[in-house]
């Protein structure tokens, strides 16, 4: 799409492209806040930085967590990712 050859290019310059979060799933508003004062402080750091509607995000940040500690476990048990995210239809 042209938001990835925009991206593409943007990488390839000498900064670093902030917008990147987007890409990685980030708030739109915390992209957009840290892009605005990148040397702002944050008002919370979890996964990323915080600038807007905290309690919402600590509450991403912990089903964040638990999604992580659970596929560690499974994976500690030996399951492979591809077993782990496979959706059974029947």
């Amino acid at each position: 799409t042209e938001a990835v050859s925009i991206l593409k290019r943007r990488l390839q310059q000498d900064s670093f492209p902030h917008e990147i979060g987007i890409f990685l799933g980030y708030p739109l508003e915390d992209v957009q806040g840290f892009i605005a004062e990148p040397k702002a402080t944050s008002k919370i750091c979890g996964y990323w930085k915080v600038y807007h509607n905290v309690d919402e995000k600590q509450k991403l940040f912990e089903r964040f967590k638990k999604c992580t500690d659970c596929i560690c476990r499974r994976m500690y048990e030996g399951q492979s990712l591809t077993e782990i995210f496979q959706i059974k239809t029947t």
